[in-house]
């Protein structure tokens, strides 16, 4: 990690207020390697860049062991996946394939829509 004042910026993971962890998974990933952060450093950097629920949550995900014992994919992917269950992928083919261009949309706008319908339907 270096040495004095860090670069960049990261807003504390708050569950009430997120609305896409993945995404700030992402900027953590960034933060981190910005900040040349090694492998046992960046599990204590992601817990405290939690707010004081979130941390508790993650806590308790990790229960009897402390979330500081875990490594970072795990707490990474357990956080995840407590906050945004995997979606069935059946049921979001379904919904991909019954989707239609609605009126006010361009193609350009449904193109993207479709391209992130088809992020969970697991379409090799």
């Amino acid at each position: 990690m270096s040495k004095g004042k860090m670069m960049g910026n990261i807003v504390p993971l708050d569950l009430q207020e997120a609305t896409n962890v993945s995404s700030w998974l992402e900027q953590f990933e960034i933060y981190s390697n910005l900040n040349n952060v090694n492998k046992d450093k960046k599990v204590l950097l992601f817990l405290s860049s939690l707010t004081t629920e979130t941390y508790n949550a993650v806590r308790e995900l990790c229960l009897p062991e402390s979330p500081a014992s875990k490594d970072y994919e795990f707490l990474t992917t357990t956080l995840s996946e407590f906050v945004n269950p995997p979606p069935n992928f059946l049921m979001e083919r379904f919904k991909l394939k019954d989707r239609r261009q609605l009126q006010e949309e361009n193609v350009g706008m449904f193109a993207k829509n479709l391209r992130k319908m088809a992020e969970h339907c697991l379409i090799y």
